[in-house]
């Protein structure tokens, strides 16, 4: 009779500790690797050359980029300057059609999609210099390539967006601007500095460009026959530094027709 009794007694503990077992299990948090995403808003203004489209699925314009592991950045022919900081617009693909009202124009042929401009945090630096390699070809093929330095016979004069200013100087030269933590959607733009052969060229030693005021960055050297690094000053309030390229259809007008640029620039950024 002892015996049973135990048994039974044992038999209810396994019992008991199995229905814990399973009420636990069901209670216990799952683990999830979860992205951040950017979640924006499509108000854009200032139509050019655009389609009415239904409802086109758009790409979110991504707030910041990461350094290769080489500490090199690679920054697209694609990467639309006139985009920095402006988190209420989003890419759109070459398959999609144009949205109304959307801000960047389109040139026929292109296949490659638009990219964000490259984002670099800039925190208390305040002294920048670069060393800029690789190709872009902005005619949609691989036989017009040019570096950093952009076209030597093909001037560009692209008008301004929201609160970036244009740009004076080498068609498809690597470019740059500075940014506070807001938003340029609304902001004044700044006067357009002028970097061709009547400006003040590409030859300078330093520059202390405005927020938002695009500036021409180049391979990084004040000419192509010296080593000699071009520094570009931080203005006052700045927190952010984008790295992109000024387009648009024949390098002149309204920004825009970025589907067609082919290649990038690899990026070596110094601050202090």
């Amino acid at each position: 009779m002892k015996i049973v009794v135990i048994f039974r007694q044992i038999g209810s503990a396994i019992f008991a500790i199995m229905f814990l077992t399973i009420l636990l299990s069901c209670n216990l948090p799952t683990t999830e690797t979860s992205k951040v995403t950017n979640q924006n808003r499509s108000t854009p203004a200032n139509s050019v050359n655009s389609k009415t489209a239904s409802s086109p699925a758009l790409m979110s314009t991504p707030v910041s980029s990461s350094p290769a592991a080489d500490g090199k950045l690679t920054v697209k022919g694609a990467a639309v300057i006139f985009l920095a900081g402006r988190d209420d617009i989003k890419l759109i693909t070459p398959d999609q059609d144009v949205p109304e009202n959307y801000p960047l124009g389109r040139c026929s042929g292109g296949e490659n999609a638009m990219a964000a401009p490259h984002l670099i945090k800039i925190d208390d630096k305040k002294n920048f210099t670069f060393k800029v390699t690789g190709e872009v070809d902005y005619y949609g093929g691989d036989d017009r390539k040019t570096g950093a330095d952009g076209y030597a016979d093909q001037a560009s004069k692209i008008e301004s967006l929201g609160g970036i200013s244009g740009y004076t100087g080498p068609g498809g030269a690597l470019v740059g601007v500075f940014l506070n933590d807001l938003n340029p959607q609304d902001a004044k733009p700044t006067a357009t500095l002028d970097f061709s052969d009547e400006g003040q060229k590409t030859s300078f030693k330093k520059l202390t460009p405005e927020l938002g005021q695009i500036f021409f960055i180049g391979d990084g050297s004040i000419g192509a026959k010296s080593s000699e690094q071009q520094v570009f000053v931080a203005p006052a309030g700045a927190t952010r530094l984008f790295l992109g390229t000024a387009d648009a259809s024949g390098f002149g007008g309204a920004p825009g027709c970025y589907e067609d640029n082919k290649g990038a620039f690899q990026v070596e950024v110094t601050a202090n």
